[in-house]
């Protein structure tokens, strides 16, 4: 599934909420969906197989099956008395819709799991439905506002808000093809990676071509200009735009600057720099 790939790729330990979240807790289930109970309860308390877990991310699926099997039943974010739903020392209202029960999830995590980040996904069209969960999910990015859960948009990565992309990317309706765990894994760590202080990349520019390069610095400035970047790498280009550089000769760093200063005054990086433009200008 996508958070196995999500969680190699972060290396982090990572628990997923199952998508019958609000139903869980609003309704009494029994036989085959017991077990998502089983799962949504065990998840929110820290008991049962999560129990001493310490994940490094929470991610939540908040009404992927709620919004279209209890669509009477969804609340808003706007219809939430919180003084009157969380009562305080673990204690809550029963909830009398969705969006509650939402509330009481993540109220609930944020006291079992402190230290994890929560990621709350957003909802996307189902083939067989002309709905469009705009409102919904709205009403979701509110709720996780409240609690400091960032918010995962589905249609930021790919997946656009028609019903016939969704098909493209869903096996059965309900799980994901391989297609769509991808698009799912890109957006989660996407979003994991903008809500990172610090980002190292070691290398990771050298296999890519000068415009896939071109690329990622461009994104690096636009998407992740308040996130601090370490930057290791042998193409002079990937850190030209950098606020300091360290330049290494033989495991010993003998210059720094920004990109102006050291070719004026490091022969090193200038001679590395101008080599590196020639063989553009020859392979172009």
């Amino acid at each position: 599934t996508w958070w196995y790939q999500a969680a190699e790729e972060l290396d982090m330990e990572i628990l997923v909420n199952n998508s019958w979240s609000g139903s869980c807790l609003l309704n009494t289930r029994s036989g085959t969906v017991g077990a998502y109970v089983d799962r949504c309860v065990q998840l929110h308390d820290d008991t049962g197989a999560n129990a001493g877990q310490t994940p490094d991310i929470i991610a939540i699926f908040l009404g992927t099956n709620d919004y279209y099997t209890y669509p009477s039943t969804l609340g808003s974010f706007e219809g939430i008395d919180f003084d009157a739903l969380i009562l305080g020392q673990g204690q809550y209202a029963a909830p009398t819709t969705s969006m509650e029960a939402y509330a009481i999830i993540l109220d609930k995590i944020s006291h079992a799991y402190p230290q994890a980040e929560v990621y709350c996904f957003t909802l996307l069209p189902r083939v067989n439905s002309t709905s469009q969960p705009t409102a919904f999910n709205a009403d979701i990015a509110k709720l996780a506002q409240k609690y400091g859960a960032s918010v995962v948009d589905l249609f930021d990565c790919g997946i656009s808000s028609d019903t016939n992309a969704f098909s493209v990317h869903m096996g059965d309706n309900l799980h994901p093809n391989n297609a769509g765990m991808d698009a799912m894994t890109n957006a989660f760590v996407s979003a994991v990676l903008k809500n990172s202080e610090i980002l190292i990349f070691d290398d990771s520019t050298s296999a890519v071509d000068t415009a896939t390069d071109a690329k990622i610095r461009a994104a690096f400035a636009n998407e992740l200009k308040d996130t601090t970047k370490i930057i290791i790498a042998q193409r002079v280009t990937s850190v030209m735009e950098a606020d300091l550089i360290l330049v290494m000769d033989d495991g010993a760093i003998v210059a720094q600057g920004t990109h102006e200063e050291l070719m004026k005054c490091c022969e090193i990086y200038r001679d590395v720099y101008q080599a590196q433009q020639e063989g553009v200008s020859i392979s172009g």
